[in-house]
């Protein structure tokens, strides 16, 4: 049984691109959370970047800003918590390809 180097070597280069092109597409793909019974909704790219936060009008009047940061802080992690899940679905594609190398981190 022969090891091929060179086949091993172009399927890590495929997966470089794959690569960038999985984190170019991460960009595009958008996460909504909620918190407080949809009171607050946080709205986030796969790439981590915060896009907005909708807070609804009768939290405002209630004038409860502990609350309202508390809310706040609870979408936000809802929110990354979904990026994390959709991150390692996307990557997650990629490494089906690839063979187990003991030693051989490729990032995922």
């Amino acid at each position: 049984m022969s090891f091929d180097i060179g086949g091993m070597m172009e399927k890590i280069r495929n997966m470089q691109t794959e690569m960038e092109e999985t984190k170019k597409r991460l960009k595009e793909i958008k996460v909504s959370a909620e918190s407080g019974g949809g009171m607050v909704k946080v709205n986030m790219t796969c790439d981590t970047r915060l896009k907005s936060i909708e807070i609804d009008d009768a939290l405002l009047k209630a004038d409860d800003k502990a609350m309202m940061e508390d809310l706040i802080v609870a979408a936000t992690n809802k929110a990354i918590e979904e990026v994390e899940k959709t991150v390692e679905q996307e990557m997650g594609k990629m490494k089906d390809g690839m063979p187990n190398i003991p030693g051989l981190n490729l990032g995922f």
